[in-house]
């Protein structure tokens, strides 16, 4: 199930596995699920319960199959005994509709067909734009999971580049795109950004938009109890490079706010690093929505 996806879709990988001793031909389908409107009615969803706006992760999505519309289909084979990419190639393209960057209720699904002895990879990290589904026979919608399987998607959607920090955008309005920079899932922190400029320039102050939005409002710490937002960047530096090396201008630790407005004597340089040292959750890297830099 995907939250992001190219608007011609030329190939679907998956990481599979075959273990029968018979090569398999697996058939791979797109669908796409085009809601009439953006947001949903109370009626429509009469689990949520609780005081406060609701929103997907709260509500949940509409996942009736029948509601999804097929796109087109692939094929491809799969060797007895063995594991490794499968590619479903889509000559010519395949057009998907145009991705909603404001709502969460537009997804398009890829689905691959059981086969006997095959089974798919399951990646150990869950990522924004996509999660596991599956659906058996007679089902009527399909049953979700964070973690999605271990895929790849021609050509590759963007997420969480570097260069969302000069996006203009300090939010993300959906699930994707986010319109941040992310560090790669699972990777260590410190993790660091370089901002460079064709020619030396002069500043003295650098805004910081950090992430501590979550999907749902009611997990917002004013609504949860919690002090903090776990993916806020706990401890960070700034840095400017001069004559030769990386000299410090910010040093902070213990941070706790989205928002950050930092002034230091003016410098001159072509290049600023930003570098997370620590979020307030264990399990969140570094996430920057901008980085705004002035005279």
């Amino acid at each position: 199930m995907l939250w992001h996806w190219p608007q011609r879709l030329e190939r679907f990988e998956v990481r599979a596995r075959n273990e029968s001793g018979e090569p398999r031909d697996l058939k791979a389908s797109v669908l796409a699920f085009l809601p009439e409107r953006k947001w949903k009615l109370p009626e429509e969803n009469p689990g949520y319960s609780g005081p406060g706006p609701a929103n997907r992760m709260e509500w949940g999505n509409d996942n009736t199959i029948a509601k999804f519309a097929p796109v087109g289909n692939a094929r491809a084979e799969i060797g007895p005994r063995s594991e490794g990419w499968v590619t479903f190639e889509f000559s010519p393209p395949l057009e998907l509709p145009p991705k909603d960057e404001t709502s969460d209720e537009g997804r398009c699904a890829v689905t691959v067909a059981a086969a006997p002895g095959v089974s798919i990879g399951v990646n150990r990290w869950a990522v924004d734009f996509a999660q596991r589904c599956e659906a058996r026979d007679g089902d009527a919608a399909f049953a979700t999971a964070a973690e999605p399987p271990v895929f790849r998607v021609y050509p590759r959607p963007a997420h969480g580049e570097a260069a969302n920090v000069i996006n203009g955008f300090n939010r993300r309005f959906c699930t994707n795109p986010v319109n941040m920079w992310m560090s790669a899932p699972g990777a260590a922190l410190p993790q660091s950004l370089i901002l460079e400029w064709p020619q030396p320039v002069r500043f003295s102050r650098v805004h910081l938009t950090f992430d501590a939005l979550y999907h749902a409002y009611l997990s917002m710490p004013f609504n949860s109890g919690e002090r903090v937002s776990e993916m806020c960047a706990r401890d960070y530096s700034v840095e400017v490079f001069s004559d030769a090396e990386w000299a410090t201008l910010v040093e902070e630790r213990g941070n706790y706010r989205r928002f950050r407005v930092h002034e230091f004597p003016p410098v001159v340089s072509s290049r600023l690093r930003l570098t997370i040292h620590a979020a307030n959750g264990d399990d969140y890297g570094a996430r920057v929505y901008e980085v705004r830099v002035y005279a």
